[in-house]
């Protein structure tokens, strides 16, 4: 299905029966909705899957200009509305789970609980004025490198298993190298956005012991203390995107999160 927006159509799925709770998944950057077609598998029987591909990725429009992250809560809440739902779980991968904080921020009522695999807090503190810069110079850096070089280094640095590597380097070669650059660029939005208050939704925060790079669990952890109602889970033998590497143990604390939101559901 496509969502149409002022910029070109989104690509969006919805899996499983129209009755059930509904698991929303926002992949990161530089992949597509099949990151997550594990949980689906895992999921569709019990609950309403809606995935989608944001700007730039998979089957929904290429970019002109750099990616517009404030955008994509709108998105969301959009194929939310157009599927009828009133509420969802949302489950963000790196990109995807700061693009679920903000969407539960703007829209704190139509969101049940977040699940951040391998993502980062939003932070209410701006870049500083040479993190700025560094930021804006990594393309530069990145166009010295060859386009299959680049992306397979990526691939390695944050997947661990063959699988979710070849998913890793074939989704980026697909992009390519232009729009990745313009969805890098976009990526300061959400390095510089205040959210209006900590997140109160039930959160489970998750990350791959092998995530880079290795301040994501030390920042993990700080997020973790910071917030009452939420859960942090090392899935052992995996990196960035732990859904991937290792989707049994995924699916595992993902099933204890969700029964757990049933539970609250029923009180």
């Amino acid at each position: 299905m496509n969502y149409y927006t002022r910029d070109g159509e989104l690509f969006y799925d919805v899996i499983g029966p129209e009755d059930a709770p509904v698991l929303a998944f926002t992949h990161g950057a530089g992949l597509s909705h099949l990151m997550f077609q594990n949980q689906v598998d895992a999921f569709k029987d019990r609950y309403r899957c809606l995935v989608w591909d944001l700007p730039g990725h998979g089957k929904s429009y290429r970019l002109k200009e750099n990616f517009k992250f404030t955008e994509m809560p709108k998105h969301l809440i959009g194929m939310l509305d157009a599927i009828g739902a009133t509420k969802a779980i949302l489950v963000g991968q790196s990109m995807g789970s700061m693009v679920s904080q903000y969407t539960a921020d703007l829209y704190p009522g139509r969101v049940e609980g977040i699940v951040s695999i391998g993502g980062s807090k939003l932070k209410a503190e701006r870049l500083s004025g040479f993190q700025r810069f560094m930021f804006m110079l990594m393309p530069m850096f990145f166009r010295m490198v060859p386009e299959k070089k680049f992306f397979y280094r990526i691939a390695v640095s944050k997947a661990m298993t063959p699988a979710a590597r070849t998913f890793y380097e074939k989704s980026l070669t697909k992009m390519g190298r232009a729009q990745f650059f313009f969805v890098w660029r976009g990526l300061m939005q959400s390095f510089e956005l205040g959210i209006n208050a900590p997140i109160s939704h039930p959160l489970l925060i998750c990350h791959g012991e092998h995530d880079s790079p290795s301040t994501l669990l030390t920042e993990a952890k700080e997020w973790h203390e910071a917030s009452p109602d939420s859960r942090l889970v090392i899935i052992p033998g995996s990196g960035h995107n732990a859904n991937m590497d290792a989707p049994e143990l995924f699916n595992r604390e993902l099933e204890t999160f969700l029964n757990q939101m049933a539970y609250k559901r029923e009180l």
